[in-house]
Parts: structure tokens; C-alpha cells; sequence
């Protein structure tokens, strides 16, 4: 009664109502359907990325042959690995750029972008800087306790893709993430917390696996999981910051862009 009273004195109604709002477990509950519901249309659109850009693969594997090749032929020296460790990560650096942009090419209607190799190596030290940004904010979110460290690793899970599809500075991107992910912070946690599965399980298998189906485990982890989960966050992005461009609530889903044109042009083709 007496927490009644507090709220209704110091609070406005609409203040009251917001809160009661996001404190409902019959709208957490509808947001869980509603994400469960939408994930063979997330894994869709992910495929008409790989269908688009099926490169994407064979670049992600190439770096995990970085890895792999020491797992065969021994840890190098400190000079080897040092460079080694550098090379791997502005390469992989521009692969999530290229994730990125071509999620973007794929479900865009807007202009696509030509030449997507070029533009992600300029934009390569400001992604790299933004991740950086995000990673040390999730880190002090972890050091202060686990919730707030999990809480931001989502609010900023797409500042990523809000750099490379928007081209937007370090400050924007994390600014952009979190309004893309304000009312969904729910559905983005449950959507990564699927794909957080198959990754524990493939750390998992690397870990408990010797020989040949190591380094097939670790091609997996390092060559499949990694451009999988990055198209997921431009999907994501896309859907979060545009809904006209990828939406995702089940019966409710537009058309992607392409799959439109597609549509125009069957029915021109029945026209004539």
C-alpha cells in the first residue's frame, strides 16, 4: 500500500503505465512467443544472405586455416604468433564488415552498395573501434556484476552493423545500436542466446576432441558459426532500426526488397 501511494504521488500516470508495461509478464511472455515464432523467418533471410554472398563462407574459413595450420604444425615463435594474432584480426575485422554490407545489399530498399570490398577496408578502423568500444563497456558491465554486463552486451550487440550499413562514427554506432534494440532488448537476448547455444557447443567440442575431428570442430566454430552470427546482427539491424526492410513478426513479415522484385516481375511476365 504503502509503495502504491510513493508511486502514485512521485509519478505520473504515464510514468506508472510504462512501468507496468515492461514489468508485465503476459508482454514478456507475447514477446517470447512472438521471437520463437520469427526465427525460420530469421533463418530465411540469413540464407538469401549466403545465397547472395556465398563467398562469406570460404572468407571465414580462410582465416580459420590461420589457426588450424599451427594446431597441426606446432605454436610458432612469438614474432610468427604476434603477427599472426594481428593479421587474423583485421581480417576478421573486414569479414564482419562484409557480413554486414552484403545483409544490407541483400534486404535493402534503398541504394545498394557496389563496390563492398572497398568500403568495408575504409571503414575497417572505425568498426574496429567501435567493437572495441562496446567490448570495453560489456567488460565493465561484467566487472560491476553479470546482469549489467549481459544487459549491454545486447543494447550494444549492433553497433557493428549500424557502423558499416549506416556509415556512422564509434559514438553513433553505439548511440544507434541502442536505439535499434530500445523495446526489443528481449527478442534480440533470446534470438543471440540460440546461436550462444551451438557456439558453447562447439567450444565444448574442441575442448573434449583430439586429432581430426579437432580441427574439423575448430573449422566449424572458426569457419561457420562466425559469418552465421554476424549476418544474424545485420538481420537483426535491419529489422530493428527499419522494419519496412526486414520485418519479422510472423504473418505481419514484408517482403524483403528482392523478393519484391521478384514478386513485379512474375506479375509483369503474366501481364504480357
Amino acid at each position: 500500500m504503502i509503495q502504491d501511494y510513493l508511486m502514485e504521488s512521485v509519478l505520473s500516470e504515464k510514468t506508472r503505465s510504462s512501468i507496468r508495461k515492461h514489468l508485465s509478464m503476459e508482454r514478456h511472455a507475447e514477446t517470447v512467443k512472438e521471437t520463437f515464432l520469427a526465427l525460420p523467418d530469421i533463418a530465411s533471410a540469413i540464407l538469401d544472405v549466403f545465397k547472395a554472398a556465398p563467398y562469406l563462407i570460404f572468407v571465414y574459413i580462410l582465416i580459420a586455416g590461420i589457426d588450424i595450420q599451427y594446431r597441426i604444425i606446432g605454436p610458432p615463435d612469438i614474432e610468427t604468433a604476434t603477427l599472426s594474432i594481428i593479421l587474423t584480426l583485421v581480417l576478421t575485422t573486414i569479414a564482419n564488415g562484409l557480413c554486414y554490407i552484403e545483409a544490407y545489399n541483400t534486404h535493402t530498399n534503398r541504394q545498394r552498395v557496389p563496390k563492398t570490398g572497398k568500403y568495408v577496408v575504409k571503414k575497417t578502423l572505425t568498426l574496429t573501434a567501435t567493437l572495441l568500444a562496446s567490448a570495453f563497456f560489456i567488460m565493465s558491465g561484467l566487472f560491476l556484476f553479470v546482469i549489467p554486463g549481459i544487459y549491454l552486451a545486447v543494447r550494444f550487440s549492433l553497433a557493428g552493423p549500424a557502423c558499416i550499413i549506416d556509415d556512422m562514427g564509434v559514438r553513433e554506432s553505439l548511440t544507434q545500436s541502442m536505439r535499434a534494440t530500445k523495446n526489443k532488448t528481449l527478442f534480440t537476448y533470446i534470438t543471440l542466446g540460440n546461436v550462444g547455444v551451438v557456439i558453447a557447443i562447439s567450444l565444448l567440442l574442441i575442448v573434449s576432441s583430439t586429432g581430426w575431428p579437432h580441427i574439423l570442430f575448430v573449422l566449424f566454430a572458426y569457419g561457420i558459426v562466425p559469418p552465421i552470427v554476424h549476418v544474424l546482427l545485420a538481420v537483426l539491424y535491419l529489422n530493428a532500426s527499419n522494419g519496412n526492410r526486414v520485418d519479422f513478426y510472423g504473418d505481419k513479415r514484408e517482403l524483403t526488397t528482392r523478393q519484391t522484385v521478384e514478386r513485379e516481375h512474375r506479375n509483369d511476365s503474366d501481364t504480357v
